[in-house]
C-alpha cells in the first residue's frame, strides 16, 4: 500500500514537470510577435538615421556671422603695436605670417569658454600660416593673465587693452577678424562654434569671404572690399602643411 501511493506521487511529479517543459501556444505566440515588433522597430529607426543624414546634407553650411560688426571687409586696417599679457611685443597684422586671427574673447563669455579647445587646436595646426592674437577689451592684466592660464591659452598672444576695441571697432565676443600681412580684413564674424572658426580660416584657403559668398560663387576682392566672381586672394592661400 505504501509502495503503490509512493508510485503514484512519483508518477503524478514527472507528469507535472512534462506539462511545466511544454510551452503553451499563448507564450511561443507571444515571443514570435516580440522580435517581430523588435524587427519592425529596428527597420523604424534605421530608416529614421537615413532621412537625417539626407536632411543634414541638404541644410545650408552654417559659417560665422559678420553683420555690421568690426572693419569693413577689403577695408585695411590701421597696424595696431601693444604688449601681451606676458610682456612681449604683438604687431597686428604680423608681417611674418601670412595671416593674422584675431579672436576677441572675455572672461565670463560662456561662448568663449567652450571655443578655448578650438583656438588652441587652430594656432597648434595652422602655425606656420596663421598668427593667432587674442584680445581682451574688458579686465585688467591680472584677471586676463588668470583667465588665458584657466583656459590653456597663455602660450598665445593674449592683449589686454580696451583701446583695441575702439581701434578694430570690435565690442562683442567671441568675434574673429582675419587679416593678410598688409592688414587687408579678409573675412570676420562671430565664431561661436568650431565650424564658426574653421569658417574663418576657410575664407583664407579658398578666396571667399563667407559661406554665402562661396555658394554665389564670389571670391573675395581685397582691393575695394567687395566681392567679384573669379578673383582670388590678394596674397597667396594657406597650404596645408
Amino acid at each position: 500500500m505504501h509502495k503503490t501511493k509512493m508510485r503514484q506521487k512519483a508518477e503524478l511529479v514527472h507528469q507535472l514537470s512534462k506539462k511545466r517543459g511544454k510551452m503553451s501556444p499563448f507564450l511561443i505566440g507571444s515571443y514570435v510577435a516580440i522580435w517581430i515588433i523588435v524587427a519592425l522597430l529596428t527597420m523604424a529607426m534605421a530608416a529614421l538615421a537615413r532621412q537625417i543624414g539626407l536632411l543634414h546634407q541638404r541644410l545650408p553650411q552654417t559659417g560665422a556671422r559678420m553683420g555690421n560688426i568690426g572693419p569693413n571687409l577689403g577695408e585695411t586696417a590701421k597696424p595696431f603695436v601693444a604688449q601681451d599679457i606676458n610682456g612681449q611685443t604683438v604687431y597686428i597684422p604680423d608681417p611674418e605670417k601670412p595671416y593674422t586671427l584675431l579672436i576677441f574673447v572675455s572672461d565670463g563669455c560662456s561662448s568663449c569658454e567652450q571655443l578655448a579647445p578650438a583656438i588652441i587646436a587652430t594656432a597648434k595646426q595652422e602655425q606656420k600660416h596663421l598668427k593667432v592674437v587674442l584680445i581682451a577689451f574688458n579686465g585688467d592684466e591680472a584677471s586676463n593673465r588668470a583667465y588665458a592660464q584657466k583656459r590653456g591659452l597663455s602660450h598665445l598672444p593674449f592683449i589686454s587693452s580696451s583701446e583695441s576695441a575702439v581701434h578694430f571697432q570690435v565690442f562683442t565676443t567671441p568675434y574673429a577678424v582675419l587679416l593678410d600681412p598688409k592688414g587687408v580684413v579678409v573675412t570676420k564674424g562671430l565664431v561661436n562654434r568650431r565650424e564658426h572658426l574653421d569658417s574663418i580660416i576657410n575664407a583664407a584657403e579658398t578666396g571667399y569671404a563667407s559661406i554665402q559668398a562661396m555658394i554665389a560663387g564670389k571670391k573675395f576682392n581685397g582691393n575695394n572690399g567687395a566681392s567679384r566672381e573669379g578673383q582670388s586672394l590678394p596674397e597667396s592661400s594657406i597650404e596645408k602643411g
